[in-house]
């Protein structure tokens, strides 16, 4: 690990891992709980921190937050349509707890701004949607149509990165350094986007 990584960052903590995964292949379930983690660990710690300007604070709450995430895929019962609105909501719940009964805040003032982030949660949803969608649309034009095509296969049409490449006849680990790499681009296209750096 880069000693270079402030210790309040999320990249400098290790993300969690399913309670009971093992070195045998993974599970369905430690499967899904590890896509849920690598796609809104970052997000979510700091959004964690936002709300606690707390490291210890931000820490417990993100990991406390995917521990339950992890019980719901374990018992069945995933979260279904946005995972990340869902996991904000979750963080939220325990920030107000935290709330109560670390910095004494009392319930109706506790419950006042658990219902200002809520509403703004929502219309903040709604809107980065629309402009994530609009900038995503915007980077994958961008991209050659080879690498739109394998983008394509492997998330919109669910394909494993074996199919793809004995189909195509390519080497899988190959692949798997491409799409890395396309994932990598891409992020950063978006990112530039929605920050403002480049009018979409």
């Amino acid at each position: 690990m880069s000693t270079n990584i402030p210790t309040h960052s999320p990249e400098a903590r290790a993300k969690p891992s399913p309670p009971d995964a093992q070195d045998s292949p993974l599970s369905p379930r430690e499967r899904a709980f590890r896509k849920l983690v690598d796609a809104h660990y970052e997000t979510l710690w700091s959004y964690a921190s936002f709300l606690t300007r707390n490291r210890h604070a931000t820490e417990d709450v993100t990991h406390q937050a995917f521990l339950i995430a992890f019980d719901r895929i374990a018992a069945g019962r995933a979260p279904t349509g946005d995972s990340g609105r869902w996991l904000r909501g979750v963080a939220r719940n325990l920030v107000k707890r935290w709330w109560r009964e670390r910095r004494k805040l009392a319930q109706d003032v506790v419950d006042a701004l658990g219902e200002v982030l809520d509403a703004a949660d929502h219309a903040a949803t709604q809107v980065q949607q629309v402009e994530l969608n609009h900038a995503l649309a915007v980077c994958l034009d961008k991209l050659k149509a080879e690498d739109r095509r394998l983008i394509s296969l492997r998330y919109a049409d669910g394909r494993r990165i074996t199919a793809i490449a004995e189909q195509s006849y390519q080497n899988a680990a190959t692949l798997r350094v491409r799409l890395h790499r396309l994932r990598n681009a891409l992020r950063k296209c978006v990112e530039k986007r929605t920050a403002g750096g480049t009018p979409a």
